[in-house]
């Protein structure tokens, strides 16, 4: 019988991993939710650290780690063994070679335990998908437990009126998971660019009009709320 050749982390996740525990200043992560093909997901997280969260980071001391959940190739069921609330303790977030301890039996989820432990902070860009959250986005955070406890997240939902109950439900989710979740609320709607966001294509005039409609400054206020969490001066 052939030998079943170990699981791996993808690159992305590795790299994106030794990033989040390598840096000597906070590490706020920027998480594309999204994993569908065709897709605008990174499209949106790069608006959103453009316009404000690229800059403000720096300007706080931190570093902003932008990451693609699809790129991470995380397995969508859960692995076997005790459920994450159930694990005892936080992994630890390296072993001795700089690599991820491996703790739960699966070199992907050691590497997203790594990355999710080593992060100071999240901002979770994700869209609406039927009134809530993408399946394998929910699926990435029921993986871990411990590590989110904490945590503090700012959540930018996008859709046709701008994600509100994908916006909600994570909440809820958050809170069940122990994370603090900002109060300050960014919504960013699609309205008739949805066609072409179906597409993958983030329309120009879309972007516009958030620009021209306070986005800009909603997407500020949550950063300085996601500072004061973390302790730092915002200067946005």
């Amino acid at each position: 019988m052939a030998t079943q050749a170990p699981i791996t982390a993808s690159p992305a996740l590795l790299a994106a991993a030794a990033a989040a525990t390598s840096s000597v200043r906070p590490v706020v992560t920027l998480l594309s939710c999204s994993t569908r093909t065709p897709r605008i997901g990174p499209s949106v997280s790069a608006w959103v650290s453009s316009a404000v969260l690229a800059a403000a980071t720096e300007a706080a001391g931190a570093v902003l780690l932008p990451v693609d959940l699809s790129a991470l190739d995380l397995p969508f069921n859960p692995i076997p063994g005790p459920i994450p609330a159930h694990r005892p303790t936080p992994p630890p977030l390296s072993g001795t070679d700089g690599a991820a301890t491996k703790t739960t039996g699966d070199a992907r989820v050691d590497a997203w335990s790594q990355l999710a432990g080593a992060s100071a902070a999240f901002v979770f860009c994700l869209p609406q998908y039927n009134w809530s959250i993408p399946g394998p986005f929910k699926s990435a955070l029921d993986l871990l437990f411990h590590e989110w406890r904490d945590k503090p997240i700012l959540v930018v939902s996008y859709g046709g009126r701008g994600g509100g109950l994908s916006n909600d439900a994570l909440r809820v989710i958050a809170k069940g998971l122990k994370m603090r979740t900002c109060e300050a609320r960014v919504e960013l709607p699609l309205g008739d660019g949805v066609p072409r966001a179906i597409q993958g294509r983030l329309d120009s005039d879309v972007v516009a009009r958030w620009d021209a409609g306070g986005k800009q400054e909603e997407l500020r206020k949550g950063w300085e709320e996601l500072a004061g969490m973390l302790g730092l001066e915002s200067s946005t």
